[in-house]
């Protein structure tokens, strides 16, 4: 068997080649085609919705259903509408118990907007689709979503529609017959007047993650296989400096549309390797904003400017992994004061000496454990769980593993 020594520089990412790249501003501008270079399939799914002759209203995008995905896709779909800003809608006249829809006329008008996009990863129904008030004998018609959307594209998290199934019955109705109609929410209350339908013309992006979608087809195979589809691509191979410079390009511009502080030159080393750590790969640096957030946001409360230094950012991850660190540091320490024996001698077949990655349910931090120590750290661990459906995880990782 041969046996080959890597050091340490081997097994983390080559940052040592990137210094001019790393002392650049990384200034984004509005013109820069960043989204269109890190995500090249959803910004082409977007230009296809867009179209005029789009084979379909509807597209299925593959991301978390969180906000920041959504307003990363709502800005690129604001960036490719070629009818931005054009006034759409009526306007209802209200006189006594009688109601009118007339055209719009101005951007004042109750139910007129300027084609946009509009973006919700959770909504009730009267904020989707509005609704009728009437307070002392006067008649009032709020505004939704769906009006607020007129003509441009609504983009919704899939989970609030799988949760209240006749929210999406509904908007696919308006969407497929480009028309709202005002009904009342609860069967037992009618409307106390008559609304006329007002023409409403959108187009809709369903974001979620892969059990979402899996749902959703479940639920609507027709529309799912008609749908435009795409995915939000989570991480960036690292091939050469064009990789990289697009990587820091991006990163600067999560932070500063975040009005957070970006990394200083010498901090994109400590940054790309612990990038690297949370991929689990080589040459592989996440794109997700929730994680690039989640190093800015810790690293704020250590600087003052709008950039922040290579020691600011060891600081940050040192404190974070002390903070994090009571089950590692506790399973160490019942080991080495004897609390838990695990036999170091003598010789074993087929025995496994390695390290193994230890992700324990509930806890945010996964380390590295001896695979030896592996079943008594989970029998610690199943002692301190406070639930059964996290011993019987727990459990589960331990037989894998051991």
């Amino acid at each position: 068997m041969t046996i080959t020594k890597l050091a340490w520089r081997d097994l983390v990412p080559d940052t040592d080649s990137y210094q001019e790249i790393f002392a650049q501003p990384h200034l984004i501008d509005e013109n820069d085609p960043l989204f269109s270079d890190t995500q090249p399939r959803l910004q082409f799914a977007l230009e296809q919705l867009l179209h005029t002759r789009a084979s379909s209203s509807f597209m299925l995008a593959k991301a978390p259903e969180e906000s920041e995905y959504l307003n990363l896709i709502a800005d690129a779909a604001r960036t490719l509408q070629s009818d931005a800003g054009q006034l759409v809608g009526g306007h209802y006249e209200v006189s006594g118990h009688t109601i009118r829809l007339r055209h719009a006329v101005s951007a004042d008008d109750d139910f007129a907007t300027l084609t946009q996009v509009v973006a919700a990863d959770w909504v009730e129904a009267e904020q989707l689709f509005g609704c009728l008030r009437q307070f002392n004998g006067d008649i009032t018609l709020q505004p939704g979503l769906v009006h607020q959307a007129n003509g441009g594209i609504l983009i919704i998290s899939l989970r609030t529609l799988l949760a209240q199934p006749l929210l999406w019955m509904r908007l696919k109705n308006i969407v497929n017959r480009e028309r709202f109609d005002w009904v009342a929410f609860d069967e037992s209350r009618p409307l106390p007047v008559s609304v006329p339908s007002m023409p409403l013309k959108l187009k809709v992006i369903l974001v979620g993650e892969r059990e979402s979608l899996a749902d959703f087809q479940e639920m609507e195979p027709e529309l799912s296989e008609q749908a435009i589809y795409s995915e939000f691509e989570d991480t960036l191979q690292i091939v050469d400096a064009e990789s990289v410079s697009q990587w820091c390009r991006w990163v600067t511009f999560t932070a500063r549309h975040n009005h957070l502080p970006a990394p200083g030159a010498n901090a994109w080393p400590v940054l790309i390797r612990e990038a690297a750590r949370y991929t689990g790969e080589q040459e592989t640096l996440p794109l997700s904003p929730q994680w690039i957030l989640r190093q800015c946001q810790e690293v704020a409360s250590l600087c003052d400017g709008d950039t922040f230094s290579g020691e600011q950012l060891n600081l940050m991850l040192q404190q974070r992994e002390w903070r994090e660190g009571f089950l590692a540091e506790r399973m160490q320490d019942e080991i080495l004061q004897e609390q838990i024996l695990i036999e170091t001698e003598g010789e074993r077949i087929g025995q496994i000496n390695a390290l193994s990655v230890i992700e324990f349910p509930g806890s945010s931090t996964r380390f590295l454990a001896n695979l030896l120590a592996l079943a008594a750290l989970c029998i610690l661990a199943m002692v301190n769980s406070p639930t059964s459906n996290a011993k019987r995880s727990l459990a589960a990782i331990s037989m894998r593993k051991g």
